[in-house]
């Protein structure tokens, strides 16, 4: 199995929320996350984690529904590997494409939400605020199937980086909106449609902006089904 390799042209940027310091600090407790009513042959869980996600065409998860906001300073990380399926490279927005990763909200799914997703065969994460959608900007990373990857989304404030194998890709503009409502996950469809097809390992949704150190440790420790 395929794991990707990126190059390092970002390393030498500042991280957004400050340079990474050279060692990673303790991490925080993530929050629990478990699936209601999920079925074991799609997923794993275990002492209120998922561990994996086994997602076709017809699989469809329930939101995971937190019992309040996590408020506008967390990080979300996983594993993915896609299955080669043509809407991974469709450019337009049908019931099939966007493939969708994760899907972030508040309560009312309108108000404020967060998608990270494959778009043109291209990972992307895309914000809604006041009723607008904005693609973070920089890099979007070629998303080739049958292939391991560690994504992480770090938000603090109004700023946040999106993470492939541990490089900032992509960021949300300076302006962009506080999102503090954010509640509920929805993993592998964004409302019943454009479906993952995949594996998800150790989804991971963490209450702080973790720096680029405690992320690339995350990335060198990967599970033994990526290893």
């Amino acid at each position: 199995m395929k794991t990707h390799i990126p190059a390092r042209p970002l390393l030498a940027a500042a991280f957004l929320f400050g340079m990474a310091s050279l060692s990673a600090q303790p991490l925080p407790a993530p929050l629990p996350l478990e699936i209601p009513k999920a079925d074991p042959a799609v997923v794993f869980q275990k002492d209120g984690q998922i561990a994996k996600l086994t997602l076709k065409q017809k699989a469809y998860l329930a939101p995971v529904n937190l019992p309040k906001a996590f408020g506008d300073n967390y990080t979300l990380t996983f594993w993915v590997r896609l299955d080669d399926t043509p809407a991974l490279r469709e450019t337009g927005f049908t019931p099939d494409a966007p493939v969708t990763l994760i899907d972030l909200s508040s309560p009312d799914w309108d108000d404020q939400r967060t998608t990270l997703r494959v778009h043109g065969g291209r990972f992307s994460v895309t914000a809604l605020n006041e009723g607008k959608w904005k693609m973070l900007a920089g890099v979007r990373p070629i998303a080739e199937p049958e292939t391991w990857y560690f994504l992480a989304y770090a938000k603090s404030g109004g700023k946040g980086a999106f993470y492939m194998n541990g490089d900032i890709m992509t960021r949300t503009p300076a302006d962009a909106p506080v999102q503090d409502k954010i509640q509920n996950i929805v993993f592998g469809n964004f409302q019943k449609q454009r479906r993952l097809q995949g594996v998800i390992l150790q989804p991971r949704l963490y209450p702080a902006a973790l720096d680029m150190a405690q992320i690339q440790s995350l990335h060198a420790s990967p599970p033994a089904e990526v290893k």
